[in-house]
């Protein structure tokens, strides 16, 4: 069944109309993976600084870290050589408290 001249040249036209609305979605599609293939570009760069930053951030807190530490060690050797001290001086209080017992049942007044 051969077609008619005039219904193959429908079809051609229609055949072209589609071949164009595919000829647009393909280079809309391009475009859109261009953008994406930018963006992705972009994203990347800002992951990469964003991870820039948090080692930076790290780095910061690790120094603080060790600060606070080394403040708690010499706080630590402070309130051991206070204590020591009030040691110390709870003892000589207490000798001194004798020697005035002593004292006053030795010369009542």
């Amino acid at each position: 069944m051969a077609r008619q001249p005039s219904e193959r040249a429908r079809f051609e036209v229609l055949l072209e109309d589609v071949r164009d609305q595919v000829r647009t979605v393909a280079e809309g599609v391009s475009l859109l993976s261009a953008k994406v293939d930018r963006l992705e570009q972009r994203m990347d760069a800002r992951f990469a600084m964003v991870d820039q930053q948090f080692e930076a951030v790290a780095r910061r807190f690790s120094a603080i870290d060790q600060r606070f530490e080394a403040m708690e060690q010499r706080f630590g050797q402070r309130f051991d050589q206070m204590d020591q001290r009030f040691d110390r001086m709870e003892a000589a209080v207490g000798q001194l408290d004798h020697r005035l017992i002593v004292h006053e049942q030795l010369h009542p007044n």
